[in-house]
């Protein structure tokens, strides 16, 4: 490779070579939050052990309130990604893992679950008849 052939070592300061480069961050950041975006709501089999601890721990409640997490997942996928996105970044994960150990969850979770609500509705599904 040439002198010439080679990348410039730094980059083009001209009008239009910010120009290009503010379009070029502008682009990255569009792509980036697309990005992040479908890692978030597509990745759950590709975390790492904490965060899949905690994808677990939503599976353990949903089945301590009598909730069949497979349904959900499967009715309600977003409702899902929802569910573990929230438990993903839980503030209050020693108090539901306590909770969760002791099978006191089912009834103290409305306590420090920011899930309560979502749990809420699709408890009051099942009570109507319909799937989760």
């Amino acid at each position: 490779m040439t002198d010439r052939q080679r990348a410039p070592s730094h980059p083009d300061l001209s009008p239009d070579g910010w120009t290009s480069l503010l379009d070029a961050l502008r682009e990255f950041r569009t792509v980036h939050g697309e990005l992040f975006e479908r890692f978030r709501h597509e990745a759950p089999a590709t975390l790492g052990p904490e965060d899949a601890a905690k994808v677990r721990s939503l599976q353990r409640m949903l089945a301590l309130l009598g909730l069949d997490a497979d349904a959900v997942r499967g009715e309600r996928p977003g409702t899902m990604r929802t569910l573990e996105a929230a438990c993903l970044g839980c503030a209050n994960r020693s108090r539901c893992d306590q909770e969760l150990a002791t099978g006191d969850a089912a009834t103290s979770y409305p306590e420090f679950c920011a899930n309560t609500g979502r749990l809420d509705a699709l408890l009051r599904l099942q009570t109507q008849g319909a799937q989760p």
